[in-house]
């Protein structure tokens, strides 16, 4: 079987070469026996690919837009804003809309428009990972209503 070569990597610094059996990573790297062995048989060596997305894919760019709705850098911060709104949000409920003053009304209408929002990035999550297309971190592909 013929011998083929192509990039494992974007920074072509590694080789995944195949006999058609058995795959081997080997280094771009003139003192490494194996590369040398490419070069000397003058073995093609393809661009990198880059692997299709994965439901994993989207659900890291799911989180990546909601912590940016909130305002978190990170998922421990993300889970605190979020807990602290739901604690408020619990405690303007058992205060009763009735009894809120002009500042709460506002703030409940932000929780729960924060809340839509988050809602909506969950949902189009979940329709994007059943076949996550190429460009799924495009603001158009989160934006639209379905795949």
């Amino acid at each position: 079987m013929p011998i083929t070569a192509k990039y494992a990597n974007p920074e072509e610094t590694v080789i995944l070469v195949s006999d058609g059996i058995v795959e081997t990573n080997v280094p771009k790297d003139p003192a490494n026996k194996d590369y040398a062995a490419l070069v000397t048989n003058a073995v093609p060596i393809s661009a990198y690919q880059k692997p299709p997305p994965t439901a994993a894919d989207v659900r890291a760019e799911r989180d990546r837009r909601q912590r940016l709705l909130v305002g978190a850098s990170n998922k421990a911060e993300f889970d605190e804003i979020v807990g602290n709104a739901t604690r408020e949000a619990v405690r303007l409920l058992r205060k009763g809309e009735a009894n809120w003053t002009p500042d709460e009304s506002a703030r409940a209408a932000e929780l729960e428009n924060s809340e839509l929002q988050l809602a909506e990035i969950e949902t189009r999550s979940a329709e994007l990972e059943a076949n996550p297309p190429a460009n799924y971190q495009d603001d158009a592909v989160w934006n639209a209503s379905s795949p």
